[in-house]
């Protein structure tokens, strides 16, 4: 299992952190990148992460360009970026981040002094930020800073798919709805149609008419058949769609109603 450190966000009650703890402690081991270009912090970042969860798997990058050939290759669950970089800064990665559709919660390490940096960084997209301490303290708060966002990312993420599902479920039922109203309003009609064509046969045959003057109403006796047809394989597609929409996303539609 994964162990978790008890440095407690800002505001955090204890009762609320040890929630998360034992939340993240089910989990898998971090898949975590370091975006860092100071030798000395990162090695200090890394001896702490490891200190915490011994399995996590931590890889680092130099540079955002480094950033970007890793990010393309593993899959992680969270980045710890340094604001500052060789080749750019934090917002370049988050840009690249949106443009490549990755979706992935990114904590942004800021220095002393950079309150402004802190709140741009959120407002483009990043999850937390950490600000680094002179005295290296900000260090002890880094694994639980990182598995909660990890978490609330999760949590964001199902919320989403729950939201998507619903509304596939709409469409489905809306779609079934129609399906059906259509089915009858087209009955309807169809019925009298057929009925009068059969009456008129009775009664050409009845008064030996000519066959020319028959064969119209033949046709219109068979254009009912293949319209009734259709009509059944219409019905026919809904039950499918349903189907086939329970099959694959798992949803609870009632296959009988409607």
């Amino acid at each position: 299992t994964r162990s978790f450190s008890h440095a407690f966000l800002p505001g955090m009650k204890p009762d609320t952190a040890k929630s998360v703890s034992s939340l993240v402690s089910e989990a898998l081991p971090l898949q975590l990148l370091i975006v860092e270009d100071d030798d000395t912090d990162a090695r200090m970042i890394e001896r702490v992460m490891q200190r915490d969860d011994p399995q996590a798997a931590v890889q680092r990058a130099a540079t955002l360009a480094q950033a970007r050939l890793l990010l393309g290759e593993v899959p992680f669950e969270v980045a710890l970026v340094s604001h500052e970089l060789p080749d750019g800064d934090c917002f370049e990665l988050l840009a690249f981040l949106r443009e490549e559709a990755l979706r992935l919660p990114v904590v942004v390490l800021t220095r002393y002094g950079h309150e402004d940096v802190a709140v741009a960084a959120m407002k483009a997209g990043a999850s937390d930020c950490v600000r680094k301490e002179l005295d290296h303290r900000h260090l002890h708060q880094l694994p639980s800073r990182l598995h909660e966002a990890v978490h609330r990312h999760e949590q964001a993420r199902q919320l989403e798919e729950r939201a998507r599902q619903l509304e596939q479920t709409k469409l489905i039922e809306t779609l079934r709805s129609t399906v059906a109203t259509v089915k009858h309003e087209i009955n309807n009609p169809l019925a009298i149609i057929s009925g009068n064509a059969q009456l008129l046969l009775e009664l050409a045959r009845f008064m030996e008419l000519d066959d020319e003057l028959i064969k119209p109403i033949r046709d219109i006796e068979e254009a009912s058949l293949r319209i009734a047809e259709s009509l059944d394989k219409l019905g026919n597609l809904r039950e499918i769609i349903t189907r086939e929409y329970v099959q694959g996303e798992g949803s609870l539609i009632d296959l009988n109603s409607g």
